[in-house]
């Protein structure tokens, strides 16, 4: 994975365990998200500001969504909003999912924020918890990005 626009990732993406990143989560299929439904992800859909993209893939790109609370960023193709990460929320719509895309949108989270996302003692779906693992994973391995 290669961060574009200047974008970084922060040290303790690389350096976290999984203990250490994920302590005292909790993993029940009660914890599962529709991102499609609900009132509380509607400005997710809606908004049409974004800043610099920080990640693209074969059509896709992770871009972060200007002045929103708290810190989210989304997953395009081709200019439609197809997935987003919110404060260890995650979403995919179906279609797009297999390619790692969760996981690599919290990278892309935690570029934004300068940081790894705080996700301790947080409830996830099995699915969101693997992602999270990934991510630590994903952010070990990548080519460290050019400062620009």
């Amino acid at each position: 994975m290669h961060l574009i626009n200047g974008y970084e990732i922060p040290d303790d993406m690389k350096t976290l365990s999984e203990d250490e990143f994920l302590e005292g989560a909790m993993i029940c299929p009660t914890f599962e998200i529709d991102g499609r439904s609900g009132e509380d992800y509607e400005p997710i859909w809606e908004c049409a500001k974004f800043d610099d993209t920080i990640f693209e893939e074969d059509g896709y790109a992770i871009v972060p969504l200007t002045d929103f609370e708290p810190y989210c960023v989304v997953l395009r193709h081709e200019n439609e909003t197809v997935g987003f990460y919110m404060h260890g929320q995650l979403w995919v719509d179906d279609e797009h999912r297999g390619h790692s895309f969760g996981a690599k949108m919290v990278v892309c989270a935690s570029a934004v924020i300068g940081k790894a996302p705080d996700v301790q003692v947080v409830g996830f779906s099995i699915e969101g918890y693997d992602a999270h693992v990934k991510s630590l994973e994903i952010a070990r391995e990548a080519d460290p990005s050019p400062r620009i």
